[in-house]
């Protein structure tokens, strides 16, 4: 299982806490709107660490069951392990994705896909509405 740097992820929590506290404070809107843009950076981020803690907390809850020594809790708390050790391994994977630094041709190209995708999406209701004009055009009887 991979490690994950734990003092970072604490440290990006903590300042996700503190950008919320801020937040709550009512600065000025120059302040607000700053926040509220570090906020959203950090925001995945930080749902997938907690996720990633809670994951890793369950595991040691559930090894502490394996030591018990119960055979019924043993059984249900390999099982629980043994699903934990994957989703750990899997959040592991997100939060280093998560991690790498942003770029900002990133953020450019998301826009310009967009850009593209929304004018696709009027040519396309330009053609369907062009076609019934046609159509409706066609359909008239000559004269009128």
């Amino acid at each position: 299982m991979a490690k994950l740097p734990t003092d970072k992820l604490d440290a990006m929590d903590k300042r996700h806490q503190a950008i919320e506290d801020q937040m709550a404070q009512a600065p000025d809107p120059e302040t607000i709107v700053k926040l509220s843009k570090e906020h959203s950076d950090l925001q995945p981020v930080v749902e997938k660490i907690r996720e990633y803690k809670s994951a890793v907390a369950g595991l040691a809850d559930a090894e502490e069951m394996i030591a018990s020594g119960d055979k019924e809790l043993i059984e249900l708390a390999e099982l629980e392990r043994d699903e934990l050790k994957e989703k750990i391994e899997e959040y592991t994977q997100e939060i280093r994705l998560l991690l790498l630094p942003k770029d900002d041709a990133d953020d450019k190209a998301r826009f310009w896909r967009c850009e593209r995708e929304l004018v696709v999406m009027k040519l396309r209701f330009l053609r369907a509405t062009c076609s019934a004009c046609i159509s409706a055009m066609l359909n008239l009887p000559v004269g009128k």
